[in-house]
């Protein structure tokens, strides 16, 4: 049994393990349109100002019977590897006392979503249906302000099935507003948690060591039938 365990040790220390990485996509990589930056919002009912130049991403309650919807879309087609974790990393911009945030999956292709001229309520309702990617309660705070959200398991899973672009919908609760007077220039980032690889002894020490173990285990059993 000493010589298993010391063996076994041997072959854990010689184990090659892969460090994790951390990928950051922006919405500003590979744009539909170069002034909107791959965001900005829906609404259901007709309202100025949505239109494929607005990169503003502005959610939430604009006046009794407009509420808008925001989107983020981002291209994914260099992402290699399984996705253990992701985070949507965000500017606050002006806010109510505090808002209530959910995102969600969208169905709806980042093409059309992009395109953002007019008014469809279909692709609004998109924006705040389906699988939720996570519930957060957002407090007041400094405007210009990162906020990083963390994606929960629904979302890891959408993500490591996606090919091309991604586009997450955000939807805030009602009488409330987020994101609101933000001077687009930087974009939205998601931060990409890859995982490492599988924990893999170096092949040459593992097959001396295995050898050794079986040489050992062999010896042992001649001496206990001598």
């Amino acid at each position: 049994m000493k010589v298993a365990k010391l063996l076994a040790a041997a072959l854990f220390a010689c184990t090659t393990f892969a460090q994790a990485a951390v990928v950051t996509v922006n919405t500003t990589d590979s744009r539909f349109n170069s002034a909107a930056m791959n965001q900005g919002w829906w609404n259901d009912k007709d309202y100025a100002g949505s239109d494929t130049s607005n990169s503003i991403y502005t959610g939430g309650q604009l006046y009794d019977d407009i509420t808008l919807r925001s989107f983020f879309s981002f291209d994914l087609s260099n992402v290699q590897g399984t996705i253990t974790g992701a985070s949507l990393r965000v500017m606050r911009g002006s806010q109510s006392t505090s808002a209530h945030l959910g995102l969600w999956d969208v169905s709806t292709d980042a093409a059309t979503v992009n395109f953002n001229d007019g008014v469809n309520a279909a692709i609004w309702e998109d924006l705040g249906s389906g699988n939720s990617y996570g519930q957060f309660l957002i407090r007041r705070g400094d405007r210009d302000d990162f906020l990083t959200l963390d994606l929960n398991a629904t979302a890891l899973a959408d993500l490591n099935a996606a090919t091309g672009y991604f586009t997450i919908g955000a939807v805030v609760g009602s009488d409330e507003f987020i994101f609101s007077g933000i001077p687009s220039v930087l974009g939205t980032f998601l931060d990409l948690t890859i995982a490492d690889n599988n924990t893999v002894p170096e092949p040459g020490t593992a097959a001396l060591l295995l050898s050794g173990l079986a040489a050992a285990v062999a010896s042992r059993r001649r001496r206990r039938n001598q």
